[in-house]
């Protein structure tokens, strides 16, 4: 679990405050200048880009990028929270999702700007531009702290014939109940086989069945369909009591050859929209069936979280450096993100590749794929609605408290029953 001094620094802060807007002009910083200092990850190409275009329209404006390592995040992260609690951190900070324990409590704190005001005074602005879920993320109000870039589906490749082998219909692959008992009944018939990959098991989390942190709805622990994962995550993951997922590179890719080449018994795997050619090698339309997951809507998490310090000097040029960010990841990302028209384009540009009579893939020819594929995947970005990843401090804590109901130690409901009490324990801070 990523949990780090980070989220004590946090609990303390939101202690001793009563409000957003209080807290907010407590943290204030002295700090006037005309400089930005920005942080975000180290491979963050598109942040190289919007800086140098930031830095020709503004030349007055000094800024400075602070990237971090993956190799040393760790570390960082105590060092990040410090500087920021301390005022002395940064004015925007993009990617924050992956060097933060937890934004919701950071903006619960009123540790950030409220972005809405300033998106409202661009002419060029239209919530109608983006997808459902981007500009509340933590929160249902007007107010908007936190905005992600990206977003991302959570798609199953699964063999048609293989699940009509067990008696299920392969246009009821979304249906999760049904899903889950066609699972346990390849387990039943394949017991010493792996249903899925040994790194991508069959799951979907509190997430994908409607938990939201901002809005404490915690009867979604309470839920059957939950309960009945969970029991299913234990079969696949911890057979003998003891973990088998595996974030080897090397032989998660030889697993996935193997399932592409039809090679391995199992019911498929794991996908999205930028695997297509594997879901074509899987047979395509004619032997595969592409299944989303999810409660109502396709599950779309996102990430790429962004915000401007309460606290900086210098929110104006922020919000444009902000701004020019996501304009340069909107186009030229090549990946689903929380721009409508930038992810229509993206599906023209699948059209346009996988939308021929014939594919070829590795010197190898396939059918292409048509409206029946296209048409769903369009439907789904038409509906859908994104939601954050729960926090590190969240998440983190969950998988650690089901660990003994994983290993057999415990009961699951000993182990939901210390959750939900810790949850309490959290809201309450």
């Amino acid at each position: 679990m990523r949990k780090g001094f980070v989220g004590f620094l946090i609990l303390i802060f939101a202690a001793g405050c009563s409000g957003n807007n209080q807290q907010t002009e407590e943290i204030q910083s002295d700090r006037k200048t005309e400089n930005l200092v920005v942080y975000t990850m180290e491979e963050d190409l598109y942040a190289d880009q919007a800086v140098g275009n930031f830095q020709k329209a503004y030349p007055e404006t000094e800024v400075e990028v602070r990237k971090l390592p993956y190799d040393d995040l760790e570390e960082q992260r105590t060092a990040i929270a410090a500087e920021f609690m301390a005022g002395d951190g940064g004015d925007l900070y993009l990617n924050a999702d992956d060097y933060f324990d937890d934004l919701y409590k950071m903006q619960e704190s009123g540790l950030m700007e409220d972005l809405m005001p300033w998106f409202r005074e661009d002419p060029d602005f239209s919530e109608e531009d983006y997808v459902d879920g981007t500009f509340d993320l933590y929160e249902d109000e007007e107010d908007c702290f936190v905005i992600p870039i990206y977003s991302g589906f959570s798609y199953y490749f699964l063999f048609n014939d293989r699940l009509q082998e067990l008696g299920m219909d392969p246009a009821e692959a979304e249906d999760m109940e049904e899903m889950i008992r066609t699972v346990w009944k390849f387990y039943e018939k394949y017991p010493e086989e792996t249903a899925f990959s040994s790194h991508s098991p069959y799951y979907a989390g509190p997430e994908w069945l409607g938990f939201r942190v901002a809005e404490g709805n915690l009867e979604v622990f309470d839920s059957p369909v939950l309960r009945q994962m969970e029991e299913l995550y234990k079969r696949q993951v911890y057979p003998e009591g003891e973990s088998i997922l595996t974030y080897d590179t090397e032989q998660s890719m030889r697993e996935q050859e193997e399932i592409l080449r039809g090679e391995r018994c199992c019911l498929g795997k794991l996908g999205g929209i930028f695997q297509l050619e594997e879901y074509i090698r899987m047979g395509g339309e004619e032997q595969a069936t592409i299944a989303g997951i999810g409660t109502d809507d396709p599950a779309v998490s996102c990430d790429g979280e962004n915000f401007i310090s309460a606290g900086s000097g210098n929110k104006e040029m922020a919000f444009e450096l902000l701004k020019m960010y996501m304009e340069e990841v909107f186009h030229s990302a090549g990946t689903t993100t929380v721009n409508k028209e930038a992810n229509k384009t993206l599906m023209e540009n699948i059209r346009n590749q996988y939308g021929r009579d014939q594919v070829v893939i590795d010197e190898k020819t396939y059918p292409g794929l048509t409206e029946k594929t296209f048409g769903k995947l369009e439907a789904d970005l038409d509906r859908m609605a994104v939601y954050p990843q729960t926090s590190y401090e969240v998440s983190g804590k969950y998988r650690e408290m089901m660990e003994p109901f994983y290993t057999g130690e415990a009961s699951f409901d000993r182990c939901m029953g210390e959750f939900k009490e810790y949850m309490g324990i959290y809201y309450s801070e």
